[in-house]
């Protein structure tokens, strides 16, 4: 009975190793994502305000 005690203990210890690990990962994936985001709302943005540019001064 004390074999299988510690063959679950060792199980669960490895499974909460495993959970950390998936959640530093997504982590970081969530932050790079985040990042990415950012970047493509700036350059949206910049992309705009030269469309606006562009429309004034044709207007001119």
């Amino acid at each position: 009975m004390v074999i299988g005690k510690k063959a679950l203990s060792g199980l669960l210890g490895n499974l909460d190793g495993f959970q950390q690990i998936i959640e530093k990962k997504w982590k970081q994936q969530e932050a790079s994502f985040n990042q990415f985001g950012q970047q493509a709302c700036n350059k949206i943005t910049q992309m705009e305000n030269q469309r606006v540019e562009l429309i004034n001064s044709l207007n001119k």
